[in-house]
This record gives C-alpha cells, structure tokens and sequence, in this order.
C-alpha cells in the first residue's frame, strides 16, 4: 500500500480521498514502469514531457494535467476506458434524481387538430 502524502483539503479543491487516489495512481504507474525495466528519463520522452514533469506523475501530484496521466498509462498499455469514469448508466445518484423527477401520472392533453 502507497504512503499517502499528508495534503490539505484545498489542494486544486480535491478531498483527501481524492489525493489518496492520485498517489495510488502515482505509484501504480512506477510499479509498471519498473515491471517493464524503462527508466524515467525514456518514459519521460516517449511521453514528450520533462522528466520533472514525469516525476511528479509518479509521485501522484494533481496538479499535473490528466492528459499527462493518460499518456504515461498508454505508453505502457495501461489504456482506460476513460468515458467509463462519469458514464451516465453508471451514476446511481443521477439515475435516482432522474427518477425522482419523473411525474407521477402523466395527463392526456387533448388534441383538437387530432380529432377526426
């Protein structure tokens, strides 16, 4: 289990939950770029970022861009269904305030240009 860096709450507005799921990420990528035996300095250039800016994607930084995250975890085909993460079908408490909102009955209007 990562260490969890000791972050505040204000953090780019993220919850400790959320930092902590950054760092899992964090060390995660480090885990498999070691299992593949690539150094920092070449995933850092097939990434086409600075190896600073690579660094601190393995250290779980959120202030790093997500798209450098995606690159990084698609270097290595490591690819995320990404439309997964906020997939409508998937949102139990939108599906359950959707289905709050419905009415429950619904009234016939009448249509005269209908009426034969």
């Amino acid at each position: 289990m990562p260490k969890t860096k000791a972050r505040s709450i204000g953090v780019l507005g993220l919850s400790r939950y959320n930092c902590q799921q950054v760092d899992t990420l964090g060390s995660n990528i480090t885990l498999a770029r070691k299992k593949r035996k690539i150094r920092q300095e070449d995933m850092a250039n097939r990434a086409a970022i600075s190896v600073k800016t690579y660094r601190k994607i393995e250290k779980g930084d959120p202030s790093v861009a997500i798209g450098l995250y995606l690159a990084v975890l698609s270097i290595m085909g490591l690819d995320l269904t990404f439309s997964d993460l906020a997939d409508p079908t998937r949102d139990k408490i939108g599906l359950a305030l959707e289905k709050r909102a419905l009415p429950e009955r619904v009234k016939l209007r009448f249509n005269k240009e209908l009426d034969f």
